[in-house]
């Protein structure tokens, strides 16, 4: 045999080794996209059966309909999800108070955020901590 045929030259076991790479991303991809098929299309939890089966009419006069209509959007609420959570004694959405707390959130994240660098010696993160555990204790006091 002529020893030509065995000789690998360095460029031939390069892409050996880039092709057994691909082939070993393809089979993870592949292993990936087979768990999150089990998990739903976008995997994550998984799903709950929540929906609703039963279905009640209900009669309004034209001055009542127009009412509840107008209280459930002043609550940012459906018609159907609005009378749901009426009869069923579960609190209603408080728009307002959503958005301040939305914008609180907004401005503690910021604040952790900030708190993280490294341009705070540990005195002034201690000094921080202490404020913020006060105005944490003042807004749970204010709360309704």
């Amino acid at each position: 045999m002529n020893e030509e045929y065995f000789d690998f030259s360095d460029d031939i076991l390069r892409d050996l080794a880039q092709l057994d790479e691909q082939i070993r991303a393809d089979n993870r991809k592949e292993e990936i996209r087979k768990k999150r098929a089990e998990g739903g299309k976008l995997g994550g939890r998984p799903k709950i059966d929540n929906s609703k089966k039963k279905q009640v009419n209900v009669k309004f006069s034209e001055k009542d309909y127009l009412q509840v209509s107008e209280v459930a959007s002043s609550y940012g609420m459906t018609l159907q999800d609005f009378i749901r959570r009426r009869s069923l004694n579960v609190p209603l959405r408080d728009g307002n108070r959503n958005e301040i707390l939305l914008e609180y959130r907004t401005n503690f994240k910021r604040i952790s955020n900030i708190f993280r660098k490294d341009i705070w010696t540990e005195n002034e993160k201690n000094e921080l901590k202490t404020e913020l555990e006060e105005v944490i204790k003042l807004i749970q006091k204010n709360i309704c």
